[in-house]
């Protein structure tokens, strides 16, 4: 991707891969805890996609489910822009464990479940978990966890955000108040990402294809702006 842009760039020209869940407020509210130092020390984070594909979905086209067409399984396919923002929040893995299994479905190259434990740079540890094996379908969601905060976002809605107003806090809060239900952090969640990317909040109309149209427009800002 680098090269790519690189590319581009000496002849003059705009390069973006489609990460449309960037431009989700918030993944970005999340994300700029992170880089900010609001979440204090990022220890941890975790990526989950327990997604469901059935037999016939793959069975509706060749191309589905192999390497050179599809380029990959739950990772690739189903669970990229999940990882994606978990790599966003954590910065750059440089070792990783992972499985893979084939395990619900026929006559595909590819996996439909995986695991994977990574270390990043900075030192956080994360899992990461896709499948398209969970019946019937259940959500995309992702973790990051620090030692002044923490937040969940689950399918593109903030499920949970809280972090600590002060050092005095930390120091008086004990292990039951530190696992604080999601409850516990609706005072704060507001202040940081409107309430319809609230889990529960009222819906932007199509706000996955919300996302779309937010990287279109930042697409489209580039190429006037020439960066």
């Amino acid at each position: 991707i680098a090269a790519l842009a690189a590319s581009a760039r000496a002849r003059g020209l705009v390069t973006s891969v489609i990460s449309q869940h960037r431009f989700d407020p918030a993944s970005a509210a999340v994300a700029a805890a992170a880089h900010d130092g609001g979440f204090g020390t990022v220890t941890s984070g975790l990526a989950s996609v327990a997604w469901y594909r059935s037999q016939g979905y793959y069975d509706s086209g060749d191309w589905r489910g192999t390497w050179a067409l599809d380029g990959g399984g739950a990772v690739m396919n189903q669970g990229v822009h999940t990882v994606d923002l978990l790599v966003w929040a954590l910065g750059r893995p440089v070792e990783i464990s992972a499985q893979t299994g084939l395990l619900a479905h026929d006559r595909i190259e590819v996996e439909d479940t995986a695991v994977a434990t990574v270390r990043f740079a900075g030192g956080a540890l994360g899992v990461i978990h896709c499948t398209t094996a969970a019946y019937p379908g259940l959500s995309a969601r992702y973790a990051v966890y620090g030692t002044h905060g923490s937040a969940i976002v689950d399918d593109d809605r903030l499920a949970y955000f809280h972090i600590a107003p002060d050092a005095a806090t930390l120091e008086s809060a004990s292990t039951t108040a530190n696992a604080t239900a999601v409850a516990g952090a609706v005072d704060q969640k507001d202040e940081v990402v409107p309430p319809e990317h609230v889990v529960g909040g009222p819906a932007e109309p199509d706000h996955f294809a919300a996302g779309h149209a937010r990287q279109y427009t930042d697409i489209v800002e580039a190429i006037r702006d020439g960066r």
